[in-house]
């Protein structure tokens, strides 16, 4: 839900979560397969995506404190000058929004 107000917020609500095997999962592994879990509510949302091999997920990083999220990275050891944190793909953001496409292996009711 966007809020057009004078302090123009953004309120983002969760719609689902990613259920994975185990907590100590490498997240890297590209070969891990997990849930993605909808609301209830919206099943009917869904309806026809098992129609594409890939999509895409809008998530917000919850595991990212206050404290890491900085403005500019700096120099990471590799003769790599400091840059913005727009101008590099790091996960410390203003707002730890994540974007990432998966591949659709099925869908069963609410979850992907």
């Amino acid at each position: 839900m966007i809020t057009l107000s004078a302090s123009k917020k953004i309120e983002i609500r969760s719609i689902g979560f990613v259920k994975r095997t185990s907590s100590d999962e490498n997240v890297r592994d590209k070969s891990l397969v997990s849930r993605i879990v909808l609301k209830k509510d919206l099943v009917k949302a869904l309806d026809g995506v098992e129609e594409f091999s890939h999509v895409f997920i809008i998530y917000w990083m919850h595991k990212i404190s206050n404290a890491e999220r900085k403005s500019v990275y700096s120099e990471d050891g590799r003769g790599m000058p400091p840059v913005g944190v727009f101008a590099c793909r790091g996960p410390v953001r203003p707002n730890p929004i994540g974007l990432t496409v998966v591949e659709l292996v099925k869908r069963e009711e609410n979850a992907l």
